[in-house]
């Protein structure tokens, strides 16, 4: 997930470290990642292409049934 979001997120590795699940945003076929503080200190969120969009809820079911939250 950490290479999809900087490669086409455009994320910095620290923000990159920072993301939970809560900040994955999955609503009507579409994928937003929400950045609650960026490097200037602002909030952003960033959509997601279709194709890695399919990749990160792949692997988001995964680490959900695997207990994480």
């Amino acid at each position: 997930m950490f290479l999809i979001a900087g490669a086409f997120a455009g994320f910095r590795v620290s923000e990159t470290w920072k993301l939970n699940l809560e900040d994955v945003i999955d609503e009507d076929g579409q994928m937003n990642l929400s950045i609650p503080k960026t490097k200037k200190k602002a909030s952003r969120t960033v959509w997601i292409w279709k194709a890695p969009a399919h990749y990160v809820r792949a692997l988001l079911l995964a680490r959900l049934s695997q207990g994480a939250g």
